[in-house]
C-alpha cells in the first residue's frame, strides 16, 4: 500500500462506526498517514476510549472523537452541528457504520433500523455535510458497501413482510452503492468525488470472515488517500480495484426513486 497513499497532514477525515473492526483500523492506517482523524461512534465512552488509544497509538494528538446513534436521525443533524461548530471544512468522509439486526427492530424515526441506519445513516449525514465537503479543495466521501447485495423492493422497503436480518441487510448494501451512483452524479460539477468498496469477508461482529480488519481496511485507505483515485467518482472498488456491480444498482430511474424516497423519510430537501 505504500505506493498507493500519499502524505495525509492537513487531511481532516470523519470516519464513522470507528471504535472497533474495520472503522477502528482505518481510522489508525490513517492518522499514521497524519491525517486529522474525528471518529464517530454510538457509545460515548468507548469513543472516548478509542480516541485515547489512538493517539497513544499513532503518537497523535489530532485524533478526536464524537458521538452519534447514526440511526436516529436527530442525532445525526446534531453530530453535523458539533462538527461544524470547531471546523468548518471535512476532507474525506468513510460512512462506514452499519449492522445487520436478526430480528425486525425499528429506529426511534419508526423506521426498521438496518435501512434506517445502513442507508439513511449514509445519505443524511453526507447531504449535511455537503458544505463542510465543498468547502475543501479536493473532497471524498467513500461508501463501504459489500458484495452482499440484494435488489430493492420498493414495495416493501422496510421489510415488513417476512423480515429476514441478511436479506435487508443485502438490500441495505445494494442502496449504499445505488446511493453513491447518484450522488457522484449529482456532484460531477464540484470537488467531490464518491466511490464506495467491498472490504472484503472480514472478521468482525457481522462476519467469520478470511481477512483482519486491517487488511479490510485497506481499500477504505486507498480510496481516502491515493492520488491514483483523486479524480475518480462514481466507481465501486474490491481490493483497492474497480470492480462491477450487478446491472440493476445502475437503474437511474430506480436510483432517482431511491434518492427521492429518502429525501422524504429523513425530511431533507436537498440540491446537491
Amino acid at each position: 500500500m505504500a505506493n498507493n497513499t500519499q502524505n495525509m497532514v492537513g487531511k481532516r477525515v470523519m470516519i464513522t462506526g470507528a471504535t472497533d473492526g474495520i472503522g477502528l483500523a482505518t481510522a489508525e492506517q490513517l492518522a499514521n498517514l497524519g491525517a486529522e482523524i474525528i471518529i464517530v461512534g454510538r457509545n460515548p465512552v468507548k469513543v472516548a476510549i478509542t480516541v485515547e488509544y489512538l493517539q497513544d497509538s499513532t503518537q497523535s494528538q489530532h485524533i478526536s472523537g464524537l458521538h452519534a446513534d447514526l440511526s436516529a436521525q436527530d442525532d445525526i443533524h446534531k453530530l453535523v452541528t458539533e462538527f461544524t461548530e470547531d471546523a468548518n471544512r471535512l476532507d474525506v468522509l468513510i460512512n462506514n457504520a452499519g449492522a445487520m439486526f436478526p430480528t425486525w427492530q425499528e429506529s426511534v424515526d419508526n423506521i426498521e433500523k438496518t435501512f434506517a441506519l445502513n442507508h439513511l445513516g449514509y445519505f443524511l449525514l453526507t447531504n449535511l455535510l455537503l458544505d463542510s465537503l465543498k468547502a475543501s479543495s479536493s473532497a471524498r466521501v467513500i461508501n463501504v458497501a459489500s458484495q452482499m447485495q440484494t435488489a430493492l423492493n420498493f414495495d416493501d422497503l422496510q421489510n415488513h413482510n417476512a423480515y429476514n436480518g441478511w436479506s435487508a441487510y443485502a438490500q441495505s448494501k445494494f442502496a449504499n452503492v445505488m446511493f453513491t451512483y447518484e450522488l457522484a452524479r449529482r456532484l460531477t460539477t464540484t470537488n467531490i468525488t464518491v466511490n464506495a468498496l467491498h472490504p472484503g469477508v472480514v472478521r468482525t461482529k457481522l462476519f467469520n470472515g478470511s481477512k483482519s480488519p486491517q487488511e479490510g481496511a485497506k481499500t477504505s485507505v486507498y480510496l481516502a488517500s491515493s492520488p491514483q483515485v483523486e479524480a475518480v467518482s462514481g466507481q465501486y472498488f474490491v481490493d483497492c480495484k474497480p470492480a462491477k456491480t450487478i446491472n440493476t444498482t445502475h437503474k437511474r430511474d430506480d436510483s432517482a426513486r431511491l434518492w427521492a424516497i429518502s429525501e422524504h423519510m429523513t425530511k431533507l430537501a436537498v440540491t446537491a
